[in-house]
């Protein structure tokens, strides 16, 4: 999964490295501390982990140090009322080692385990690799956040590896939404409306938790539906791409709308947060990209056009 972000945050660790700010691994600790605490609902740490970025955004800073960052992540777990979340959270954070360890399969296999959400299997094979680059390193002690580093990068670069995929959820209960995803489709024009029926945009509800718009793209299913043909050049989809654009916009005035009409001033105008869902395959089957190259290219692709919209995403994930 890549992020499309001018405005990248480093992380400052104890040792002086720095590294860009993984939103993804927010969320995964999140998610785990909900389950440590009995919170099954995966929502949650989707709303929580975007509440913790957005926060980090929009402020002047570029560097955070990991102890205020974990800090941050405390506050808002706490302040949304979820105080057990917190607890669980902290204890976790604590009980990474701080100082240096000896390069041994244990210490690698701690510090991997309780940052990477990898299934057992890709755990097993990362965990040698690193371990191998240390000792070629001629390094018989190393830092908690170089080897969280060195297995990030082989996660990363091994297209094998992936991450152990979160559930996906939204919330249920009328409490926790701010606007249902059913009121925003029945008041949306006709064009728009084809866009959600065939799967070219789907759209979530916006929960009280971390009031926030979130939109899924398909550039596969847009292209169906207006009859691109392969190989799908630039121009030819920025000849319709317009519709898509419109039907955004539409979709983020008509939120904010409902909000106000509501009396839920205070949330809008909601932040926009886009994923586009096939950007790789798209680029590679649809563009004959190499498939190497296929995420830069569709990167390129979405940044232009997320520039066209009238309400900026604060974040865009291509997968």
């Amino acid at each position: 999964m890549i992020q499309l972000s001018s405005n990248t945050i480093l992380v400052l660790y104890s040792d002086t490295t720095t590294e860009p700010l993984d939103t993804e691994d927010i969320r995964s600790r999140i998610f785990r501390a909900c389950v440590s605490a009995g919170e099954m609902d995966s929502w949650i740490a989707d709303d929580l982990s975007l509440a913790v970025e957005f926060s980090l955004l929009t402020k002047e800073q570029r560097m955070i140090r990991a102890e205020e960052l974990d800090q941050l992540i405390f506050s808002t777990l706490e302040d949304a009322g979820y105080p057990a979340i917190a607890v669980e959270f902290r204890r976790a954070a604590k009980a990474a080692p701080p100082d240096f360890l000896t390069v041994a399969e244990e210490s690698v296999r701690l510090v991997l385990t309780q940052n990477l959400a990898l299934e057992p299997k890709r755990l097993e094979k990362l965990i040698p690799r690193v371990l191998k680059s240390l000792e070629l390193l001629g390094m018989e002690y190393a830092s908690r956040n170089l080897i969280l580093e060195l297995g990030r990068q082989f996660r990363d670069t091994d297209f094998t590896a992936s991450r152990q995929p979160i559930p996906v959820g939204e919330p249920e209960k009328d409490s926790s939404i701010v606007l249902r995803k059913e009121e925003l489709v029945s008041k949306v024009s006709p064009e728009t409306a084809s866009l959600l029926r065939s799967g070219a945009l789907r759209i979530s509800h916006v929960s009280r938790l971390f009031s926030v718009l979130r939109i899924e793209l398909s550039l596969t299913a847009f292209s169906e539906l207006y009859g691109l043909e392969k190989p799908v050049t630039e121009l030819a989809f920025w000849s319709i791409s317009a519709k898509l654009t419109q039907a955004i916009d539409e979709l983020c005035r008509l939120a904010d709308s409902v909000c106000l009409e509501r009396g839920e001033k205070d949330c809008t105008p909601l932040p926009l947060s886009l994923t586009v869902r096939d950007a790789a395959s798209f680029a590679a089957s649809y563009m004959n990209v190499p498939e190497k190259s296929a995420i830069d290219c569709a990167g390129g692709l979405m940044g232009a056009f997320t520039a066209s919209l009238e309400r900026q995403p604060f974040k865009v994930q291509l997968q």
